[in-house]
């Protein structure tokens, strides 16, 4: 079931009173340090997802992310963050996200590669 505004499903959250944009953070361990790009998304809950550009990490944001990635040896990730007047919330967590016009093939292959046992 595609997500909407106040729509029905197994869980339920109440809707944060945040602005329609998803801030999508995808990082990538290349081997040698992280690699981090944001991306600005409308929000699928208010109809069509349309990328709106790309902005600066928070270096807390990427910071709590890579430590994250650090305690469960993980080398990539996708963390959806809303913001609220005064507050950022993380609404979704993929270990395997798509990293679509993020720039980052290069790094996602330098990871397998750096992976690889010799």
């Amino acid at each position: 079931m595609s997500p909407e505004v106040n729509g029905e499903g197994d869980v339920y959250e109440e809707l944060l009173s945040a602005d329609p944009v998803d801030y999508k953070y995808y990082v990538v361990h290349d081997g040698s340090t992280y690699r981090t790009v944001v991306l600005r998304v409308t929000s699928k809950l208010w109809g069509q997802k349309r990328i709106l550009g790309a902005v600066d990490p928070v270096p807390d944001h990427a910071d709590r992310i890579t430590s994250l990635m650090d305690r469960l040896d993980m080398r990539a990730i996708g963390v959806d963050l809303v913001r609220t007047d005064d507050r950022w919330y993380a609404v979704d967590l993929n270990p395997c996200p798509s990293f679509v016009r993020t720039g980052l093939e290069g790094a996602l292959v330098d990871s397998i590669e750096s992976a690889l046992p010799e």
